[in-house]
């Protein structure tokens, strides 16, 4: 089994953890030793039966960890939180299902509360992230499933509508048996459309809509039974396909105060390269966003120091200032001077006439009959009349 080659990690020597967990009633528990590693998470386009939740993106798990060798079983369930809650009653072997997230979980909490079970420094049992999850399930390969469905799968086409025992079909190149199949598996994580980017420590999930849950089942096709398959309920669901798979984990650096060495060195290691990777891609940004809105804001700057003022404006501001040199339009001028007193007004023709008839003048011109009878009245010396009229004049 792969383990024995692990570095002093324990709470007392190499020695006190082989990857086997003894139970109550000296039941056991297998693990397999999972190397830190990087693959390829999520599927490719055009793998057959894809969902659109499994982009496809390279992942680097930064520390070993164990996994169970199988689901957990019936036996092994009993054996740490009494009862047996499973649809199929079967006992023994048979992989627990019908268990909730918080029942998994507590199952967890149950095995560290534990003295008697000895861990590495620096780790503690929990279910794994679905980073965890599927790089151990691929365990190197990066194909829809390790091994053909009918020699290494229990799923809806060869299963008889149930569960069966753990470990009877095909283990992947690792060694883990039924990762695929037999009943989906609790994972850690929040569901997510994505994934989550701390694919180990899942500092940056927030509360989401469910837990993960993956491997497919005994009820379902070709399309679950993927190694890149999301699936996902609420936290207190509980089905007859639902089970989970123990994992022995590290626990984050900030929350463990007891055994950090154990693995400070590779998280260290590996969380300065993110940290400065980060910041350089941080700078990076910022000095693209700097650059990109001085290009922006220098010409807009130029052009609003030289922006005309529209016509729409110009007309406002104008007719808001009072002025004695207005252009109106022609309706309103006629209108205007008809109601303004002056003496240099132009009026229509037929207004003129009226309007000299009405106002006395002495420098009037009238028709040539009103001519006559004037100067027939009014003496002068210096007068202008028709020729028979001087004639008259001068014989008079």
């Amino acid at each position: 089994m792969i383990g024995s080659s692990f570095q002093d990690v324990s709470e007392g020597s190499a020695g006190d953890f082989t990857g086997t967990v003894t139970l109550s009633g000296n039941v056991m528990l297998e693990m397999i030793r999972v190397p830190a590693g990087s693959f390829l998470m999520g599927s490719p386009e055009d793998e057959e039966g894809r969902f659109a939740n499994e982009r496809l993106h390279e992942v680097t798990l930064i520390c070993d960890y164990w996994l169970g060798k199988t689901a957990v079983t019936q036996a092994q369930w009993r054996a740490v939180m009494g009862g047996n809650p499973s649809h199929f009653q079967n006992g023994g072997n048979f992989p627990v299902e019908n268990v909730s997230w918080e029942d998994a979980k507590a199952f967890c909490e149950t095995l560290n509360g534990n003295p008697a079970i000895p861990r590495p420094k620096g780790y503690q049992f929990d279910l794994p992230t679905e980073a965890q999850w599927e790089y151990a399930c691929r365990a190197g390969e990066t194909a829809a499933t390790y091994d053909s469905l009918w020699k290494a799968v229990w799923h809806g086409g060869n299963s008889n509508a149930a569960t069966h025992p753990v470990g009877l079909r095909r283990p992947n190149a690792w060694g883990f048996y039924d990762m695929i199949g037999n009943v989906w598996e609790w994972c850690r994580d929040w569901y997510e459309e994505d994934y989550a980017v701390d694919a180990e420590f899942l500092s940056d999930q927030d509360i989401g809509m469910g837990k993960i849950g993956r491997g497919g089942s005994w009820r379902d096709g070709a399309q679950y039974c993927r190694a890149a398959c999301r699936g996902g309920d609420a936290c207190h669901a509980r089905f007859d396909y639902l089970g989970f798979r123990l994992a022995l984990v590290p626990v984050a650096p900030l929350e463990n105060e007891a055994g950090t060495e154990a693995v400070s060195d590779n998280w260290q290691d590996a969380t300065s390269k993110k940290r400065n990777r980060g910041l350089v891609a941080m700078l990076i940004a910022l000095l693209l966003f700097a650059i990109c809105a001085l290009g922006i804001f220098l010409p807009l700057r130029s052009k609003t120091s030289e922006k005309p003022v529209a016509s729409s404006e110009v007309a406002t501001g104008e007719a808001s200032v009072p002025t004695t040199d207005s252009t109106v339009a022609p309706d309103e001028l006629v209108a205007e001077e008809a109601l303004a007193p002056t003496t240099d007004s132009t009026v229509a023709p037929d207004e003129l006439v009226a309007e000299e008839a009405l106002a006395p003048t002495t420098d009037s011109t009238v028709a040539p009959d009103e001519l006559v009878a004037e100067e027939a009245l009014a003496p002068t010396t210096d007068s202008t009349v028709a020729p028979d009229e001087l004639v008259a004049e001068e014989a008079l």
